[in-house]
């Protein structure tokens, strides 16, 4: 979709991913919308292929962004950027529309590898990487979306993602500051 908007060719960026059959979950998912994908043309890939092509997107400098619609029948796995016409980082950094979320992670960066070539800092949409005046990158963990895209530029693995938040800081009790289970969903 936002390939289209912003008028650049889909080259199977784009991916289903469905627990249950593909044609049953395709039909009940896009029922009503006349406009829908055109789903006879889809491409049916293995784990593998579907990996090569994430690796493929993450070399681009894409990020992966993934999106439910009729959860958990079907979800996307969506590999863009600002200048593919990403709309979901259009509409959060430009319109002030919170279409995106921050993920669990954070960029961060080993000093000590970092060879302070700036890839990271060109690549990031977010505004979250600079270089500070021993030409090093340096992550701002409140700006990061934790999408990797500086990741994929940074040529000596000096970037990685790590935990947000400590899961031990999540569930910690405020008035008594003691650790309870975590309840997932």
């Amino acid at each position: 979709m936002c390939r289209h908007f912003a008028d650049k060719p889909e080259e199977g960026y784009c991916l289903a991913v469905t627990v249950t059959p593909i044609d049953d979950t395709l039909e009940e998912a896009f029922r009503g919308f006349g406009d829908g994908p055109d789903t006879p043309t889809l491409q049916r890939l293995t784990r593998d292929e579907a990996m090569a092509l994430l690796r493929r997107a993450e070399s681009e400098g894409l990020m992966h962004s993934v999106w439910t619609f009729k959860t958990p029948f079907i979800a996307a796995i969506c590999n863009c950027n600002l200048p593919s016409g990403c709309m979901a980082m259009k509409t959060t950094l430009f319109w002030g529309h919170k279409t995106m979320w921050k993920g669990e992670y954070h960029a961060d960066v080993d000093v000590t590898a970092c060879v302070g070539c700036g890839a990271c800092v060109e690549r990031c949409p977010f505004s979250a990487v600079a270089l500070d005046a021993r030409d090093v990158a340096v992550i701002d963990p409140d700006a990061c979306y934790g999408c990797g895209i500086c990741r994929s530029a940074c040529s000596p693995d000096a970037i990685t993602l790590v935990d947000r938040v400590p899961a031990e800081e999540v569930v910690a009790d405020p008035a008594t500051g003691t650790v309870e289970p975590a309840v997932v969903w």
